[in-house]
């Protein structure tokens, strides 16, 4: 009893620490975009350069699906455990680069560009790590509760998202601003590789999944891809559950904190802080969203959740649009609270769609199409509706259609059962989609 509970904690550590690292990496660039936007273009309006900052942000998302496809096969076909230490090392070496990377003002056009080359390889990375490290979690948890164990994956996310902020913050309020510009903004992306050391300490020796070692894929990579594609239906409405809690993270934790400091709104320290607490409040959380789900089944918490998140959402950028400050950091905590419920069972939900055999695949495929729609678009989205309609509360519309487009996907997909599918390793429809493809 007591070794199963320590080999159940044992990999949730690993996995969550690495979820830690991948997001406090990929959160960075959000945290900073303001500086990078600064240094990395020519001298502009501040706007136009963070549009051409959240394109390149929103380039880190256009790889995910590449990187989705092939290390999600790996995933399937060679286990879970290798190619999330391999994830981990691919996410470290381009977020290290950041740290050394040449400004617009040293080497001119090549900056931008190089930029560019090392967020798509961040896509990449990501692209295999998020929904491999998912499907590790519900894989390793006990029957009763895997929303509860799999929502540790969130809660590495949000951490990691927590540090970036941090760090910022607090590079802020200790180097003055000729020596936060000059290199003080560079310490986090560098003293990242310690973080990545430490990661690959705990992944190392953890354990692979009893699920891939009963059933490991003997599909090929063509094979494979024809399989996932056949799961359509369950994926197109899983790519809208995804996109709600997607949109409503990259609006609430990388956008609104630059916004508020591009429009002096907040100083940049305390729209750090903030987003740095509603972070930790969301992590903190998180785990009860999981318990609830397993308890009262994922489509009533999540439906719950959507519900309550619209319109707190709407009323954000309400007080944000009245420069109500108490308001907007009152409605952002309880917005968190109502997103915490939300993530806490999609890992579980994500990996409950398919079987074993296309899991690792079908899983980050469907989260990377979500993100490369609806994510990584939306700090450049929202932007460009701000300049359009130059209100705020435009933003409320978006959300609320998302929140309506996940709910019908829940339906979708839950109408049945939360379980997967019969977990084999060819059905009749792939050898039947197989001998028509040959």
């Amino acid at each position: 009893m007591f070794q199963k509970q320590a080999h159940y904690r044992k990999n949730l550590l690993a996995c969550a620490f690495g979820n830690i690292f991948e997001w406090y990496d990929f959160a960075l660039f959000g945290a900073f975009a303001t500086t990078i936007s600064h240094l990395f273009f020519p001298p502009e309006d501040p706007t136009v350069n963070l549009i051409k900052t959240y394109g390149i942000f929103l380039a880190g998302f256009i790889m995910r699906p590449f990187g989705a496809i092939f290390m999600g096969w790996l995933g399937d076909k060679i286990g879970r455990k290798p190619v999330l230490i391999a994830s981990l090392l691919l996410m470290a070496i381009p977020t290290l680069a950041i740290g050394f990377l040449p400004t617009y003002q040293q080497i001119g056009i090549l900056a931008p560009i190089f930029l560019i080359i090392i967020r798509l390889f961040q896509g990449f990375a990501m692209g295999g790590e998020y929904g491999n490290s998912m499907v590790f979690l519900v894989e390793h948890a006990p029957k009763n509760r895997k929303a509860f164990y799999s929502s540790w994956t969130d809660v590495g996310c949000l951490i990691g998202v927590l540090l970036g902020n941090l760090y910022a913050w607090v590079l802020i309020m200790t180097l003055d601003e000729i020596t936060y510009m000059k290199w003080g903004w560079r310490i986090p992306f560098i003293s990242s590789i310690i973080l990545c050391f430490l990661v690959y300490t705990l992944r190392k020796n953890f354990t692979e999944t009893a699920s891939f070692l009963k059933e490991n894929s003997k599909l090929s990579f063509r094979e494979s891809i024809i399989f996932v594609s056949s799961f359509h239906r369950k994926m197109i409405p899983a790519v809208c559950v995804y996109a709600f809690g997607n949109v409503c993270f990259y609006m609430a934790l990388i956008f609104l904190p630059q916004y508020h400091v591009l429009h002096h709104f907040m100083s940049a320290p305390h729209s750090y802080l903030l987003t740095s607490c509603i972070s930790g409040l969301i992590a903190f959380f998180i785990p009860v969203g999981g318990y609830l789900s397993d308890r009262y089944g994922r489509k009533l918490i999540f439906i719950i959740s959507i519900m309550i998140t619209v319109v707190f959402a709407y009323l954000i950028f309400w007080a944000t649009n009245a420069h109500i400050f108490l308001n907007v950091i009152v409605v952002q905590m309880l917005m968190a609270l109502s997103l915490a419920l939300f993530y806490g069972g999609e890992a579980a939900y994500f990996a409950e769609l398919f079987p074993v055999s296309i899991r690792c695949m079908s899983v980050s495929l469907t989260l990377s199409l979500s993100n490369i729609i609806f994510g990584g678009s939306t700090p450049l989205v929202a932007t460009l509706l701000i300049q359009k309609f130059n209100n705020v509360q435009v933003l409320a519309i978006p959300i609320c259609l998302l929140g309506g487009a996940a709910i019908w996907g829940l339906c979708k997909t839950l109408n049945h059962s939360n379980k997967a599918e019969k977990n084999v390793l060819i059905t009749p429809q792939l050898n039947e989609i197989v001998n028509a493809e040959t």
